[in-house]
Order: structure tokens, then C-alpha cells, then sequence
């Protein structure tokens, strides 16, 4: 049986961060003579990053695809309700740059034997094994994976790889605290000889930024030095390295094969993008620009269900990379706008950051989907008829896993015993009757942690449940020091199949086959939604939603 390396470092669709942290760093810029495994140099000549390809006109690239995550914000809008609308406002003296370069992206040709060269040069001598696509558009992509004696190489057809080395690995996950380790120079000569050994990064120019020692290790991050600074850092490989040499390794390299110029947007149209985005608070997220700036603080608005003002104080251009559909990929300019808001509620205006695309973008392929009614009077009873904490401050509103309901987190400056028993005190006085058993369709609200660590309750009214989840906040304690999560959801029905019937991925009679009924099985279902009339001419649209499971026809439940 075959085991999944954990990527490393963010990537769009596998995130597993490394669990070394990374201080100040030490940079240089280095030319390193490498034999690529995927045929050939990958770059044959420096490129320089503020230039286009000569010869090559403007807009060569036809329309571009839109940065990763989406329009702008980092994610999409919430349903309407759950969030207040955000008002703009430039500041006078901002003005932007009339155009920027676009950057196509070489990919690596990633094969069995590619990947098996790669293997061969670490000393794995294991047979290469093909790891098929998992959990569809959006899951985990293929790949190819190497290992023995310890030491494993991963690589997926769209170019991220992994590498432990599981002995330099459990020596550093348990070395002693202040463990002597390389100097900044042997870990980085280190990362320069692996990089030599397996060729990932061509013959580009790099640049490497070597953390501070903690016990026992150094991060080394390798960026290409030709290419400009990203929003979200995908071109890069960052490398764990012990005195016994590179423990761990992930990331993801491609080189510029061509640039364009492209016109960028005005502030006229920024304005206008910042105003169709609507302000969803959701958008708000500060981006790291650079090593220091991931650590701003976030927004601690007052009420997120309120509308606010923001004054735009300024306007950065940065790079966003995307791989589209068709295996192209970019790096593609963006705007990262920074301001203050203003709400009711706030002492003084909070900082904010957001982004949007910097120049003319294809738009969404799909329309947002609507919410079902039965999901909408969650929305308005969480917003408007829950009882409000007079401690707490809101930290973030949102669909549940299962999209069954909706939920919104508090920071509050009250202890945990004190918010939990204010609930049980209010909630009841509004009518909620609570249940002798907790519980709770959904449980993304749930702390990962021992459920004696959290205090938890559900109450019921009508056909409606509200779960309170409270726990310590031991991320954030200056923002309070508890946490409180209210989850809003619709009772389940009990229906029973009528004649053997499959479980669809979403309610459509074309979509996955997700699972199936029996004839005269009960079945616990959570919403009705509108969806594809699974019988021409019956007029019937509605599909039951199972959680944790997926949609059944309603034409064959009887409840």
C-alpha cells in the first residue's frame, strides 16, 4: 500500500505546511549549473523579469484567466445575508502604472521516468508507482512516487513534488532544543547540491534565503531571481536541512518561456471592481507581500453583519500565479489594495487589505449559486434573532460544512464557564428548548481538541436547532479570551426509499454516484433543494440533501 507524501508548502489544491517556522532570513543570488531530468535546460539564457520577449506584441496571450482565488479577496462572496456591503473611497493621491508584464510559465513534462531519474540521483531505488487523480476537479491531482529504504520523492503531473528523507526527518522533529546545526553557509551549499543532484530547477538563477538555526535545522527557501514577487508564493522549493543534509524538500518550479505586456486597470476601474466585489467581508484577508507583512493583523470589525466604509490608502502591484484547465500556467498581476475601515461599533478605524486582478480577466465560468430558501431563514435567525454576547466581537460568518446551515465565530473577552451558561440563560428566555443530548448535524465547529477541553449545548425550536460551541482562544488571546462558535441548522426529516435509488454528487441525474438507497431504507435528510428535473415532464425539481453524503430525487422518498 501506497502512502502520500504531504506537500510542504501552499499550493491551490494540497496544503501542509511545514512544521518548522522560519525567522530571519539571510538571501543571495546564485547561477547554479544543473542537468535538468525533463530534457534538457529549462531556460537557456537569463531572463530579465521587467522586459517583454522581444518581438513578441502586447497582449500576446489573448485574454488571461483569472488569478488564483477567483476575482479578487483570496475567495468568493458569502450569501447575501451574511455579510454587511462595504462602501470605497480612493484617496486623492493614488495613481497606478498604465501597464505590466505577463509572465507564461514553462511547466515540467512530468513522467514515470523523469520522476524515476529524479529518484535515481537521491539514491531511491524503488519502483516508480502511478498514484491516480483523487476526489475529481479540485482533489488531489496525479502523480508519481518513488520510495525505499526510508527515503521517498513524490511528483505531481502538474509539476509540485515532495521529498523526505525519514532519518534526517525524526532527527530533526526530536532534536533537543538548541541543538547545534549547519552555519547559514553549509545549508545553503547543502540546498545548492541538492538542487545540482536532481535538476528541478533547471539552469535558472536563484535566489536562497536561509533562516535562522532551530534546533538543529535551517529553512532554505529558492526562489527563481528572474521573476517578481507573488501574493500567494507558489514558484518556489523550500528545503529543510540538518548537518546530515536535506531532511525534507517540496515545492513547485516553472520557468518563464515567454512575456507580454498587458494594460492594467484603471482607478477608475479598480474602484468599480472593489464595488462589484461588494465589499463581502469574507475578501477581507491580509495577503503577505513579504515575510513581514503576513503577520499584520486582521480585521477585528465590529459587527461583520454591518455595512462599513473603507478609505483605499494604497495600491500594490504583485503577481498571482494560475494554472489553467488546459495545463497553462501564468503568473499574472494584481492589485493588493490596503486602507482603514470604519464601522459603527469601532473605536478607530481598523486596517484592512484586500486584491483584485490588475488587468482585464475572463469572467466566472458559472453563476453564483443561489440559496435555498430553508438555508436563508437560518441566515436571517443567526443575524438578526440570537441572542448577542455583549462581550463578543465577530470574527467571521459562514456557510457549514454541508451547506445545511450557517455559522458565525466570536472573539469574546469573557471566560468560557460565563458565555456558555449567558446562552443557556438567553436562549431559553427566546423560546430554544435545550436538548438533553447535545448534538449537531455539522460539526466543523468542533475544536480539534478533547471534547472535555469545549463546552458544547444544541437547542431546538420549531424546526430549527442552534448549536453554542465554546473553547479557550489559544491562537488569538488578545482578541479575547474565548472563543464562541453559534451554528444555525435545520432539523433532519426521515424519509424512506421507495425503489433502489443512487445518491448523486450534486442534484442532477448526470452528476457522480456518490452512494446508493435500497427499496424501504430510512434515510435522514437535511435540506430540499432545487435542482435538475429528474423526470421529463413531472414537473418535479426537488432533491434531498443527505449530509455527509449527497443528493436523492425526491420522487422516490416518501416521508
Amino acid at each position: 500500500m501506497s502512502t502520500r507524501i504531504q506537500h510542504a508548502i501552499a499550493r491551490p489544491r494540497v496544503a501542509a505546511p511545514l512544521a518548522f517556522a522560519t525567522a530571519a532570513v539571510v538571501a543571495a543570488v546564485v547561477a547554479v549549473v544543473i542537468i535538468s531530468p525533463f530534457g534538457g535546460e529549462r531556460a537557456q539564457e537569463p531572463i530579465v523579469g521587467t522586459v517583454p520577449t522581444p518581438g513578441l506584441p502586447a497582449e500576446a496571450f489573448g485574454t488571461l484567466p483569472a488569478p488564483r482565488g477567483g476575482q479578487g479577496g483570496g475567495g468568493g462572496p458569502l450569501p447575501p445575508g451574511l455579510s454587511g456591503n462595504l462602501s470605497y473611497t480612493l484617496a486623492p493621491d493614488l495613481s497606478l502604472p498604465a501597464s505590466a508584464i505577463v509572465y507564461r510559465l514553462k511547466l515540467p513534462q512530468v513522467t514515470e521516468d523523469s520522476v524515476g531519474e529524479i529518484a535515481r540521483r537521491l539514491e531511491i531505488e524503488g519502483v516508480v508507482e502511478f498514484l491516480p487523480e483523487e476526489g475529481g476537479k479540485g482533489g488531489i491531482p496525479a502523480s508519481y512516487q518513488a520510495a525505499a529504504a526510508g527515503r521517498s520523492f513524490q511528483m505531481s503531473v502538474d509539476g509540485y513534488f515532495s521529498f523526505q528523507n525519514d532519518s534526517l526527518s525524526g532527527s530533526a522533529k526530536h532534536a533537543t532544543p538548541g541543538a547545534s546545526g549547519p552555519s547559514e553557509e553549509e545549508a545553503r551549499a547543502a540546498a545548492e547540491e541538492w538542487l545540482r543532484l536532481t535538476g528541478l530547477t533547471g539552469s535558472d538563477s536563484l535566489t536562497f534565503k536561509v533562516s535562522d538555526l532551530r534546533d538543529g535545522s535551517r529553512d532554505v527557501t529558492v526562489e527563481p531571481a528572474d521573476l517578481p514577487s507573488q501574493l500567494f508564493p507558489a514558484v518556489q522549493v523550500i528545503l529543510l536541512v540538518t548537518d546530515g543534509g536535506v531532511a525534507q524538500g517540496s515545492g513547485y518550479w516553472a520557468s518563464a518561456d515567454a512575456r507580454s505586456t498587458y494594460p492594467l486597470r484603471s482607478l477608475e476601474q479598480l474602484l468599480a471592481d472593489l464595488t462589484a466585489l461588494q465589499g463581502y467581508f469574507s475578501t477581507l484577508r491580509t495577503v503577505p507581500l513579504d515575510k513581514a507583512s503576513a503577520k499584520d493583523p486582521k480585521p477585528a470589525l465590529a459587527n461583520e453583519f454591518l455595512d462599513a466604509s473603507v478609505t483605499v490608502d494604497s495600491v500594490e502591484l504583485t503577481y498571482s500565479h494560475r494554472i489553467t484547465e488546459e495545463g497553462q500556467a501564468y503568473l499574472l498581476p494584481v492589485y493588493v489594495v490596503k486602507g482603514r475601515l470604519n464601522q459603527p461599533g469601532l473605536a478607530e478605524p481598523d486596517p484592512f487589505a484586500t486584491w483584485v486582478p490588475a488587468t482585464d480577466v475572463a469572467p466566472p465560468t458559472s453563476p453564483e449559486p443561489e440559496v435555498p430558501a430553508a438555508l436563508a431563514e437560518t441566515i436571517t435567525v443567526l443575524r438578526d434573532s440570537l441572542p448577542q454576547h455583549p462581550a463578543a466581537t465577530i470574527r467571521g460568518a459562514y456557510l457549514t460544512t454541508e451547506s445545511i446551515g450557517v455559522g458565525a465565530t466570536y472573539s469574546v473577552r469573557d471566560g468560557q464557564e460565563a458565555v456558555f451558561q449567558f446562552y443557556r440563560r438567553e436562549l431559553p428566555a427566546q423560546g430554544w428548548r435545550e436538548e438533553e443530548a447535545a448534538t449537531l448535524i455539522d460539526t466543523s465547529a468542533f475544536p480539534a481538541r478533547a471534547a472535555a477541553d469545549y463546552l458544547f449545548s444544541s437547542f431546538t425550536k420549531g424546526d430549527l436547532r442552534v448549536g453554542v460551541v465554546v473553547s479557550a482562544n489559544e491562537k488569538d488571546p488578545a482578541r479575547g479570551a474565548t472563543v464562541l462558535a453559534l451554528l444555525v441548522e435545520r432539523l433532519p426529516s426521515m424519509g424512506e426509499a421507495t425503489a433502489d435509488l443512487n445518491i448523486r454528487s450534486e442534484p442532477t441525474a448526470e452528476s457522480e454516484i456518490v452512494g446508493t438507497l435500497k427499496k424501504g431504507e430510512h434515510v435522514q435528510f437535511a435540506l430540499e433543494v432545487e435542482g435538475q428535473e429528474a423526470e421529463p415532464g413531472s414537473g418535479n425539481t426537488t432533491w434531498y440533501r443527505i449530509p455527509y453524503k449527497g443528493y436523492v430525487y425526491s420522487a422516490y422518498v416518501r416521508r
